[in-house]
């Protein structure tokens, strides 16, 4: 087992950054609350190609197209971008949650992502979440390469690449990481807790050194920092659909206390934060638990829930 516990330049979450600790503060309100790139946990050479799409938007089109979206259209495609698919049950829940209520949120939901997709900004893949009966909000959508293009030009980032339709896998990962998104935005717009910064992958993943000075990649599925009045709570969540065996899981915890050895994190934040598996069924968080305890890894590091306990265990703080 790790001494790192002992070591309080390595302490994590709480124990440094909490509402008992007068020394840290909450950070900027003004910060971005999602800090991204486009990417994916797989490689594209993993993934089936598509053909091209030979309809082209040029320099003019794509300036006329920008001169006609609004905020709300610009931070819709960013979101898709950073998580490369939502549905439309996603967007409307982080993008439409000032409406009187639900029907309205969908309905204006459904005609922004309507005009969006015919100004072929975003497409919607063959398959629907929930199958047809699911209606349009069981579309998945994805950003274009035109939308790529004008979110390089306004942002100073993002690429334009040919798309490559998703294994079901992949799918189904990613839009779990979403829905874990929006379940903290909902928790967040209800003011069960404060939602300060998400980050989704790439922004989440973080490198360092190896022992032998190897460059490492620790790449979470979301690192988000929450706050309770003046004090801040920080994560890493990783997103379990029960798929994985847990030799993989613990491989992965692994990881992570080689990175807290590194101190990046710790030197740019000054703590370390906790990592919080979030898992389909109690059977699975039971199994993960049981697997952490027999590795010998930091228990005061990891915790392994269940996705109805997610909120709870959020607010309850990361100590």
């Amino acid at each position: 087992m790790t001494d790192f516990p002992h070591n309080p330049e390595l302490r994590i979450a709480r124990p440094v950054a909490s509402s008992n600790d007068p020394h840290t503060r909450r950070s900027d309100a003004r910060a971005p609350r999602l800090s991204v790139r486009n990417s994916s946990p797989i490689s594209d050479a993993q993934l089936r190609a598509t053909h091209p799409s030979k309809q082209r938007t040029g320099h003019l089109d794509l300036a006329s197209l920008r001169h006609n979206l609004s905020p709300r259209d610009l931070a819709i495609l960013r979101s898709i971008s950073a998580h490369r698919f939502l549905t439309t049950r996603h967007v409307r829940v982080l993008h439409f949650s000032d409406h009187a209520s639900e029907l309205s949120a969908t309905r204006s939901s459904n005609r922004v992502l309507r005009r969006l997709s015919r100004d072929k900004l975003i497409a919607a893949l063959d398959r629907r979440v929930g199958g047809v009966r699911a209606g349009s909000a069981g579309y998945v959508w994805r950003v274009t390469a035109a939308a790529y293009r004008l979110l390089q030009t306004e942002d100073g980032e993002g690429i334009s690449r040919r798309y490559r339709e998703p294994s079901q896998r992949l799918l189904a990962h990613t839009l779990a990481i979403a829905d874990t998104h929006v379940a903290l935005n909902r928790a967040a717009s209800s003011d069960s807790l404060e939602l300060v910064t998400v980050q989704v992958e790439p922004g989440s993943w973080r490198r360092f050194l190896g022992i032998g000075g190897e460059s490492r990649l620790l790449r979470p599925d979301l690192a988000v920092v929450t706050a309770q009045a003046e004090y801040e709570d920080h994560w890493f969540i990783e997103v379990d659909l029960g798929t994985e065996h847990p030799p993989t899981v613990i491989r992965k915890c692994h990881l992570y206390e080689d990175y807290r050895r590194s101190g990046n994190e710790q030197d740019a934040h000054g703590l370390f934060p906790r990592v919080l598996w979030v898992v389909p069924n109690q059977q699975r968080a039971d199994k993960l638990t049981t697997a952490i305890t027999e590795a010998k890894l930091d228990p005061a590091l990891f915790r392994v829930v269940t996705t109805d306990q997610l909120i709870p265990a959020v607010i309850g703080g990361a100590a």
